[in-house]
């Protein structure tokens, strides 16, 4: 049985107020709409239409995906996503900590991994692997005046370990990740 369902939109700073409505044939908005979620995320939740009953509800499960489309006028953060594994123990955790899932330092919103496929509607430029190492150098350099880790980092680049070797020792350092995303403005999603 077919049935249509309305999606959910988020508002970040990155979107844009036209594209959204105007591709799905919605109201305008006075704010960026940066994405429209199709699926049973408890975050935002399609409603199945005309009886405006959550999809859940109506199905009588929950998906096992999410399809968003996303509207970006500027440019999103880095967004590193966790495999089924960290997904669900982080979850785990952050739920045992009594953490809400709208607090914005949460990382795990749900239990699931995030796999993704970009399929561009429109014209879309996508980050698609590593600045070249000198500019990474200039970076971290720069970065490593203030900061003796981005320094050390720096003197990484200048050797020849892989540049995804370089960015997991970064990842991994949550004091050195979490001053480094304190310092790069980032957007929730």
């Amino acid at each position: 049985m077919l049935s249509r369902i309305s999606g959910s939109t988020k508002n970040y700073a990155w979107g844009s107020k036209e594209l959204v409505p105007d591709f799905f044939g919605l109201a305008e908005s006075n704010e960026p709409i940066a994405e429209i979620w199709f699926g049973t995320h408890p975050l935002g939740e399609s409603k199945s239409l005309p009886e405006n009953q959550s999809l859940s509800e109506s199905l009588g499960k929950r998906l096992g995906f999410l399809v968003k489309f996303l509207s970006a006028e500027r440019a999103l953060s880095i967004q590193v996503h966790p495999n089924s594994d960290q997904a669900k123990a982080g979850f785990d955790l952050e739920q045992s900590q009594a953490i809400p899932i709208s607090d914005p330092k949460r990382n795990y919103k749900d239990a699931s991994h995030k796999p993704e496929a970009l399929i561009a509607l429109t014209s879309f430029r996508a980050l698609c692997g590593f600045r070249p190492r000198a500019e990474l150098l200039t970076v971290f350099t720069e970065f490593g005046k203030s900061e003796p880790e981005f320094a050390s980092l720096a003197k990484d680049l200048l050797s020849d370990a892989p540049l995804e070797k370089i960015f997991e020792s970064l990842i991994e350092s949550f004091e050195l990740a979490q001053r480094f995303t304190e310092a790069v403005p980032t957007a929730q999603s």
